[in-house]
């Protein structure tokens, strides 16, 4: 794994993630906009899959939870245009330990 060397000032990409009609619930940031991207879909099929799971009597499938899944797409930011303080400190961590890091909305 190649050593990132994340800082307040690093180029990011962020990508919001929400249940339609609602405000967004999980903010992805990673160092590439590749890695982003890929963790948004990974999230949004987790969270489809947990609505599926935990509606018993709902003919819905994980497709139809999933076409009620927004998300906004990868755009590039600083990461200190994102986070500050505690959160900023924390991004850093686990920006430069896995790659991505998870933004509380």
């Amino acid at each position: 794994m190649a050593q990132r060397n994340v800082t307040a000032e690093t180029v990011v990409y962020s990508a919001a993630i929400w249940w339609r009609d609602c405000d967004p619930m999980y903010n992805v940031v990673a160092t590439t906009a590749k890695a982003c991207e890929r963790e948004a879909m990974r999230m949004l099929r987790g969270e489809a899959r947990d609505a599926y799971d935990s509606e018993f009597d709902d003919p819905r499938t994980i497709s139809d939870y999933l076409d009620d899944l927004c998300w906004s797409g990868v755009h590039q930011f600083t990461l200190s245009d994102l986070a500050s303080g505690r959160e900023l400190s924390e991004a850093i961590g686990d920006l430069n330990a896995t790659g991505a890091a998870y933004l509380a909305q």
